[in-house]
């Protein structure tokens, strides 16, 4: 049913029009997909799954889908059909378009309310003031997340994550230390409520200094340094 039709960007797509027998052996098949992954490497192409997407007989393609990941902000504008409310597990490349980002996080928000794990890759900076604003509303929403992951680490983040109940690890982000947000632990003072067990960052040694006092429930911590000097403090 697919095809090699445009050999310059070797990507698939459908060689006939989908027709009803086709849904009804796919749903045979995808209820069965538990995890589901989109590269920047699939050869899926933009107009298939666009075809997926508007000719689609249900909402949710995979109904028993635990965990989704798309790396490839092209198609993570059709993350939708692969999204229900038993998902507990996603990573996806958001898109440097705020109308697209924008109605990616409000579908997250409604379909994905018992969400446990989430993993962005942005493009846009966080220090920006609508990007920032987009993720605060957003995990203010995720009352069940227990694992967030995010380039990068702002202090109105991590007070909106200090009051998300369940938050116990927090990786890959890059301590922002530039603009008007400081760094993040150097007032961690501000977040009574974050109880962390597990915490990966990338940081300066002096960024890290308050965590003995205030991230009492920390059990793993992993650090990239940015410096020679901070790895020669750290030894």
């Amino acid at each position: 049913m697919l095809h090699n039709r445009n050999e310059q960007n070797d990507a698939l797509d459908f060689c006939r029009q989908i027709e009803i027998s086709d849904w009804q052996r796919l749903e045979t098949y995808s209820r069965r997909v538990r995890t589901l992954s989109f590269s920047c490497k699939d050869k899926l192409s933009i107009n298939a799954m666009h075809k997926i997407y508007r000719q689609r007989l249900q909402l949710c393609l995979t109904p028993k889908l635990r965990s989704l990941i798309i790396s490839n902000t092209k198609l993570s504008v059709f993350a939708e059909v692969f999204m229900h409310q038993d998902l507990l597990s996603l990573s996806i490349a958001v898109s440097s378009s705020r109308s697209i980002a924008m109605e990616l996080f409000g579908i997250i928000k409604y379909r994905l309310p018992l969400i446990e794990s989430i993993e962005f890759q942005l493009d846009d900076d966080p220090n920006s003031g609508f990007l920032e604003k987009q993720l605060n509303s957003l995990f203010a929403s995720l009352k069940n997340i227990r694992t967030v992951s995010v380039p990068h680490l702002t202090t109105r983040l991590l007070r909106s994550l200090s009051h998300v109940e369940n938050l116990n690890t927090i990786t890959r982000p890059c301590i922002a230390n530039k603009g008007s947000f400081g760094t993040p632990f150097r007032v961690a003072e501000s977040f009574p409520l974050l109880r962390l067990t597990t915490l990966h960052v990338v940081a300066d040694f002096n960024d890290l200094l308050p965590l003995a006092d205030h991230l009492p429930t920390l059990e793993e911590l992993k650090i990239l340094v940015r410096s020679v000097e901070d790895s020669r403090i750290l030894q």
